[in-house]
């Protein structure tokens, strides 16, 4: 009981621990910050790209959505979304986990959902339909990649995007930590 006075003493004192947000910072600009170097490999760049940005007391979110064009050509070959979220009042971790402890019941369809290491705290991929996606769980802030080919087949696959989409999602979270990483 003393334990817990003490405690609720020092919180009272000091306030609540903040989140933990490492440092990152959303930006109206998501699109422009995403540089892709990996997914240029095999895609190029369109013209179409719309960021957006909100700022909420429990959450911070950036979003971008743009086109993805064929190297041979100027078709639309893919279409890209990125989102981070900044969780200043509730931590994530608990649904992080549990969306992806289901990811594969959820996803209509058959789904291959993987761990990924070495990225951020928690990372998984996702690939089902004509998807790759890349969910990252760094402290208190949330990052999501996703990438959708207009159709399979060829040498454009969501198989063959899966590592590229990853290393393009570590790519921005160094770009939009402060140079804290």
């Amino acid at each position: 009981m003393a334990a817990s006075a003490v405690w609720g003493a020092d919180l009272y004192a000091f306030g609540a621990p903040g989140p933990d947000l490492r440092g990152y910072r959303v930006s109206d600009r998501l699109c422009s910050l995403l540089t892709m170097p990996n997914l240029a490999t095999v895609l190029d760049r369109g013209s179409r790209w719309e960021s957006t940005e909100s700022a909420h007391p429990a959450v911070d979110t950036a979003d971008c959505t743009g086109q993805l064009e064929r190297k041979e050509g100027s078709a639309r070959a893919a279409t890209l979304t990125a989102s981070v979220v900044l969780h200043k009042s509730v931590s994530p971790a608990e649904e992080f986990d549990a969306a992806r402890a289901t990811a594969a019941e959820r996803i209509p369809g058959r789904a291959d959902v993987r761990t990924v290491t070495g990225l951020g705290d928690r990372a998984y991929t996702v690939v089902h339909g004509r998807t790759a996606e890349v969910h990252v769980l760094d402290g208190d802030a949330e990052f999501a990649l996703g990438v959708t080919v207009e159709r399979t087949g060829g040498r454009v696959t969501p198989a063959r995007l899966r590592p590229l989409v990853a290393g393009d999602v570590d790519t921005l979270m160094r770009r939009l930590d402060g140079g804290t990483r």
